[in-house]
């Protein structure tokens, strides 16, 4: 039996004892709230917003925001866009989730960035939340003409497109403390490893060895790993991707990655830089698979690798919750 297999089974019998003893109901982290409420639609979709005289510029800016795909193992985009008139979003569409609105001096979508922004409201790019309805998010771009917008949206579409993205992390870190955090795992991962970080109810021990400690999640499946090495290690992505398939050989029964579908990227983690790698993991002896995103950087002369993995046959899209545990595990900090 697989130790995922197992682990679940472990996992199902504790439930009967959790609805006897109940469980207590917790905050999200530093908000002091316990839940929010959000508009319509996921937390990756976007509206795009405009008259028939800027869908062009609409269609642009949605054509950037879905480059980015990753494959999970299907490919998913990190956003879902939809392209709008004005007039169906204050149709049907007003109270959703996020939404980019882009108007010019005379066009019919000002009235709404306005409405969102105040009368008095200046050129340029503005974003607010609770806009329209509670938990909705906006960003209006308001320029006087269409080449100065369509010039604004050239120069600014990575910030425009990282507001968008810090805004769905923060919905999904709610989404993964709202049950609260344990408090006994993050003491004993600092005293035996070395870090602690702050961890979901939820989550238990699935494996744990000298250099290497495994937590996971059932509903779906979830499961992160935190390697450590005495020794600095190349940061070199074909090495690094070698090493995930050596430990998960070891520890996941035999899992692999397929290397064609993984994502590169350069990126910090605690400060340091680091590679992140992105794509499908399979195995073929327990025929499953699904997504991957790990880290690796070097910190305080040792090289550290924190991969979190997704087992979800019945969903279709999956990134969503590899970005959740991504949440979790940017809260790791060194305690020695």
């Amino acid at each position: 039996m697989s130790w995922r297999n197992a682990w679940k089974m472990m996992l199902i019998s504790m439930v009967g004892f959790l609805l006897v003893t109940g469980c207590k109901r917790g905050k999200t982290p530093n908000s002091g709230v316990e839940f929010e409420r959000y508009g319509m639609g996921k937390v990756r979709d976007v509206v795009i917003v405009s008259d028939s005289t800027a869908r062009d510029i609409a269609e642009y800016l949605a054509s950037f925001l879905s480059i980015d795909t990753f494959y999970t193992p299907h490919p998913e985009p990190l956003f879902f866009v939809h392209v709008v008139d004005i007039s169906a979003y204050q149709d049907s569409l007003r109270g959703f989730r996020n939404s980019i609105v882009l108007a010019t001096d005379g066009s019919a979508s000002l009235a709404l960035v306005r409405e969102a922004f105040g009368g008095s409201v200046k050129y340029g790019i503005h974003s607010r939340k609770e806009a329209l309805t509670e938990g909705g998010y906006m960003v209006g771009i308001y320029e006087p003409d269409l080449a100065v917008l369509k010039k604004v949206i050239d120069d600014s579409a990575f910030a425009v497109r990282d507001n968008l993205l810090a805004r769905i992390y923060d919905q999904y870190r709610h989404m993964e403390y709202f049950a609260g955090v344990r408090k006994d795992i993050p003491k004993e991962l600092a005293k035996k490893y070395g870090f602690t970080l702050e961890l979901p109810n939820g989550y238990a021990y699935a494996i744990q060895d000298t250099d290497f400690v495994c937590l996971a999640k059932h509903y779906p499946d979830r499961f992160m790993f935190f390697y450590m090495s005495d020794h600095k290690r190349s940061l070199d992505p074909d090495s690094l991707m070698a090493l995930r398939d050596s430990l998960t050989k070891k520890y996941y029964d035999g899992d692999y990655i397929l290397r064609n579908l993984c994502v590169v990227e350069a990126d910090t983690f605690l400060g340091h830089n680091a590679v992140r790698v992105t794509g499908p993991w399979q195995n073929g002896k327990t025929v499953m698979g699904g997504p991957f995103r790990f880290y690796a950087f070097n910190a305080n002369n040792r090289f550290y690798m924190v991969d979190a993995a997704v087992y979800a046959p019945d969903k279709l899209y999956k990134l969503g919750y590899i970005m959740r545990m991504e949440t979790v595990v940017r809260t790791m900090r060194f305690t020695k």
